[in-house]
């Protein structure tokens, strides 16, 4: 029985001792494999975070199990899991993109109105604040000065790249303006009366 025992014994020492340079040669490419994760994960981060953020939330819940499985040794479980997580990255980031790709061509095409329609009701309106002071019956206050800059400020956020920004302020804009024209009673273009 002692023998079995030395002999059973002298095969776990064996195993362990064998399993040891095989489970440290998995370590680095499981750190590898996880660092790569995480930077497909940062690349789409922000965006899926506006887009999808119950997906984003799944996939970080993923790469924290990779992480855990990572520090309690077990790297060939690891590298295993990395090619179904990158997947899934991946799929997150296709996803993602579609969205933002809609967002961003409906933000395009409300852009595209307000950018024909606010000049065109500025210029109407200021024709009839021209007209009622030649009068001296503009009422107080009867100016473009806000509307005006609004819509300054939404060409500049369009210049930049901001779509979201360009359309909310120039929407503010036509506001302002759609305002000031039933004030003064003056029929805005169709396309202008129509913007939001």
């Amino acid at each position: 029985m002692k023998r079995w025992l030395a002999r059973y014994a002298g095969t776990l020492v064996l195993a362990a001792a064998l399993a040891l340079p095989a489970c440290s040669s998995q370590k680095l490419p499981a750190e590898q494999a996880i660092a790569s994760l995480q930077d497909s994960l940062e690349a789409t981060r922000a965006e899926a975070a506006r887009y999808d953020p119950q997906k984003l939330a799944a996939v970080d819940q993923a790469l924290r199990s990779l992480r855990t499985s990572l520090a309690g040794g077990d790297y060939a479980g690891v590298l295993a899991q990395a090619p179904g997580l990158s997947s899934a990255i991946a799929a997150l980031a296709g996803e993602v993109k579609l969205k933002a790709d809609a967002v961003n061509a409906a933000l395009g095409a409300t852009w595209a109105g307000l950018a024909a329609s606010v000049p065109a009701a500025l210029d109407t309106v200021q024709r009839r604040i021209d007209t009622l002071q030649q009068r001296h019956a503009l009422p107080q206050d009867a100016d473009l000065k806000a509307a005006i800059a609004a819509w300054d400020q939404a060409k500049g956020a369009f210049a930049a790249g901001n779509m979201q920004e360009a359309v909310t302020v120039a929407g503010a804009a036509m506001s302002q303006i759609q305002a000031l024209a039933a004030r003064l009673k003056v029929a805005l273009p169709v396309a202008a009366a129509a913007a939001p």
